[in-house]
């Protein structure tokens, strides 16, 4: 019984962490297409530094702020 507990929980963590990773390179991906200049390296370096958290504070902050102004427009 607890082998198969153990074999679940590691296929939850490893698409949990494919997911993630799938995240981070969506924001980092956005950020190099749409930021401009100084901006651009600022905010690569800061979600390469951070990893998933600063996409995810990228995300809050650039990404779905851009999203409700492409659609207002």
């Amino acid at each position: 019984m607890e082998d198969g507990l153990s074999i679940i929980s590691t296929i939850v963590y490893l698409i949990l962490f494919l997911l993630a990773v799938g995240f981070f390179w969506k924001m980092l991906i956005d950020c190099f297409k749409n930021e401009e200049g100084g901006s651009r390296i600022g905010w690569i370096l800061f979600i390469i530094w951070l990893n998933v958290f600063g996409a995810i504070i990228y995300y809050f902050v650039k990404y779905k702020t851009r999203s409700k102004y492409k659609k207002l427009y």
